[in-house]
């Protein structure tokens, strides 16, 4: 069965998305309550199967919809930026070292923003923080001008760990529903739906049925993307999702991103994508942040502007990514060096 799924794992074929350009596009209603996904008593595990400890933590919300099927959606004011990160400190004790010392930026709807920095600075503390799994020491986390507590009802993140981000007693059909069961806002069949188009995204369509153990790690991880898309959120984080797959499934997940934010373009998803590949994060982003050394904090913000749609090939030996990919190199030579900067400055490489 594994041999099966294997032979026909579409993490060998690279799929080239188109880059667009969602920037500008309507910040959408809040809606109800959401939860972290949790098993059920319907949903027991097989024997010898250990229930996740973390999984994929799903937080989001649905458009209200006009009578044309557009989406109806509240303004956000001009200038003014969806998510607001403002002098976060970070200590774990009180008499601890600091992990995060004056992390400032803000992200525009619709952005792909990439942060990178040296391991073990603090970026998935950051991470954390930010979609309110994790209280600062200090300072602040908005969401449209409201400040975070908890998670939001409009975040989905994926972690590292795909292993235990899925239940490996439901299959993929199942994997991908489950944060759904308990919304009752939603009919059975959108639901269904829902399930679908998110399957089909990340390219596993005709692999409903198989559980995680059939499937190769790049195969369970476009699992875990396809869950957190079912619940159409408004913001994705993703913290480092492909540090635990080899080269070439990394490829066809970086590109399965790309089909994502075009796919999901008209909703003017977010996306923030925590990696330690400078590559990966000149590849997808359209603006990256170089954090410093521990405690960190923005040691240099810069535009990407490459022409799209984008391909492992031809744009990974474009003159001008390989000019940001030594720049960023540069930064983070300094930032190792100097503990980078509190004022961060904003460049196009």
């Amino acid at each position: 069965m594994l041999g099966a799924a294997t032979e026909r794992s579409p993490d060998r074929i690279g799929k080239v998305g188109a880059r667009t350009s969602p920037a500008g596009r309507p910040t959408p209603v809040s809606a109800t309550d959401s939860s972290l996904v949790k098993s059920t008593p319907g949903d027991r595990p097989m024997p010898g199967k250990a229930v996740p400890t973390e999984g994929l933590t799903s937080m989001t919300t649905d458009l209200q919809q006009h009578p044309t099927g557009r989406s109806s959606a509240v303004q956000t004011p001009s200038g003014s930026p969806i998510l607001r990160v403002d002098e976060l400190r970070k200590r774990y004790s009180d008499d601890g070292p600091l992990v995060c010392d004056g992390l400032s930026f803000s992200v525009d709807q619709g952005d792909f923003v990439a942060i990178v920095g040296p391991s073990g600075c603090g970026k998935s503390t950051m991470l954390r923080m930010i979609c309110g799994l994790l209280e600062p020491s200090a300072g602040e986390v908005r969401l449209r001008d409201q400040k975070i507590v908890s998670p939001p009802p409009e975040m989905a993140l994926v972690f590292q760990d795909y292993t235990r981000s899925l239940y490996p007693w439901l299959s993929v059909e199942r994997n991908v529903r489950f944060p759904l069961a308990k919304r009752r806002d939603l009919s059975k069949e959108e639901k269904a739906a829902r399930v679908a188009e998110a399957i089909e995204t990340v390219g596993l369509t005709g692999f409903e049925s198989y559980h995680p153990g059939q499937l190769s790690g790049g195969m369970q991880q476009r699992v875990a993307i396809a869950r957190a898309l079912a619940f159409r959120p408004r913001i994705l984080l993703l913290d480092e999702p492909f540090a635990s797959v080899d080269a070439l499934t990394k490829e066809g997940l970086e590109d399965t991103l790309l089909d994502v934010q075009k796919q999901f373009a008209d909703s003017g998803m977010t996306m923030l994508l925590v990696t330690h590949d400078i590559d990966e994060a000149i590849y997808l982003a359209d603006r990256i942040l170089v954090l410093s050394k521990p405690p960190c904090a923005v040691a240099e913000e810069l535009v990407v502007d490459l022409p799209g749609p984008r391909s492992q090939v031809e744009t990974r030996s474009l003159p001008e990514f390989l000019r940001i990919r030594a720049h960023i190199h540069d930064v983070m030579g300094l930032s190792a060096q100097r503990g980078g900067t509190r004022g961060a400055a904003r460049s196009t490489a």
